[in-house]
C-alpha cells in the first residue's frame, strides 16, 4: 500500500539585486511553487538513476521492521494549498507502528540532510541541481 509523508520545503533561488549582483533568494512555499514543474521533472530524473527499486530505502542499514515493512521511498513534492512541499512516497507492506515510523521519519530526515536527495538551485532561467 502507498503512503506518504510530508515535510515543509525550503527553497532558495538566485536573483540580481539593484546593481546586477548575483544573490540568493529565500523563496516561500507558495513561491516555491511556481516552479513544481521543473522539480518534479528533476526529481523524476533523479529517482531514475537511483540504482535499486526500493529508491532510498536501499541505503537503510538495520535489519529491522521498518526494512522489511517498507519496500520502497522515493522523494517527490506536491503542492498543497498553494504551497510546496517535500513527499516521502513509501510502498509499505503493512501499516508502521509509531515506533517504526519515528525511525522511518529520522532515516528519511538523514537522507535529505546527507545530500543523498539534491538539492535544488532556482536561477532565473530555471531549476538544476547543485
Amino acid at each position: 500500500m502507498e503512503q506518504k509523508l510530508y515535510s515543509p520545503t525550503f527553497s532558495k533561488m538566485y536573483g540580481y539585486d539593484t546593481r546586477g549582483n548575483e544573490k540568493l533568494v529565500e523563496l516561500s512555499q507558495y513561491e516555491a511553487s511556481d516552479y513544481i514543474g521543473e522539480i518534479e521533472d528533476m526529481i523524476s530524473r533523479e529517482n531514475e538513476s537511483l540504482d535499486s527499486p526500493r529508491g532510498l530505502m536501499e541505503y537503510y542499514d538495520p535489519d529491522d521492521s521498518v526494512n522489511k515493512k517498507v519496500t520502497s521511498f522515493f522523494p517527490a513534492v506536491e503542492v498543497i494549498n498553494g504551497q510546496l512541499w517535500g513527499v516521502a512516497e513509501l510502498e509499505v507492506t503493512e501499516p508502521l507502528t509509531p515506533q517504526e515510523m519515528a525511525l522511518l521519519k529520522d532515516y528519511a530526515i538523514g537522507q535529505y540532510a546527507d545530500g543523498n536527495v539534491k538539492l535544488l538551485s532556482m536561477r532565473s532561467g530555471g531549476v538544476k541541481w547543485s
